[in-house]
């Protein structure tokens, strides 16, 4: 992500009830993580690792945004998504 760019937003379809795994490690640069449930709600996003992540079992079928923002510095970032992960609850 530039100097330029400020955020980076993606969405993705989740079930009810079935597990969503978000994370993001940046190769530099300082970037934050944000994961919205379906209605609004706002995820966690520290799982105690060195990257940001949320893991979210959302209670109603609908879109999931993920946003990605630039804090400082600029740099790249993968990005893993698991969708539909079972036994969840």
């Amino acid at each position: 992500m530039g100097l330029g760019d400020e955020e980076d937003w993606y969405e993705i379809a989740v079930e009810e009830n079935r597990g969503l795994l978000v994370v993001m490690t940046p190769s530099e640069g300082n970037f934050d993580l944000v994961v919205t449930y379906p209605g609004g709600e706002q995820a966690s996003n520290q799982l105690g690792i060195s990257s940001d992540g949320a893991f979210i079992t959302p209670s109603e079928s609908g879109p999931c945004e993920i946003k990605v923002l630039r804090v400082s510095g600029s740099g790249t970032y993968a990005l893993g998504i698991l969708v539909g992960i079972e036994n969840a609850e």
